[in-house]
């Protein structure tokens, strides 16, 4: 298995705690998004980004959190 790497940069507290708030933001998009699929409107694009948006939060607070 590969070590890996220190990351160059560490999040500041700060911007730490805005991807975890950010949480709730993602769920009530989650739930919009939801509702709106329910009324057969068509949001691949924007589940697209969501699930994207997930991915990088995720992404940066276990790279450099």
């Amino acid at each position: 298995m590969a070590i890996k790497p220190k990351p160059l940069v560490r999040l500041t507290a700060e911007a730490k705690q805005k991807l975890t708030d950010v949480a709730s933001d993602i769920e009530r998009a989650e739930h919009a998004l939801t509702v709106m699929e329910e009324l057969d409107m068509d949001v691949t694009e924007a589940r697209d980004k969501l699930d994207w948006a997930k991915k990088a939060r995720t992404m940066l607070i276990t790279e450099f959190g």
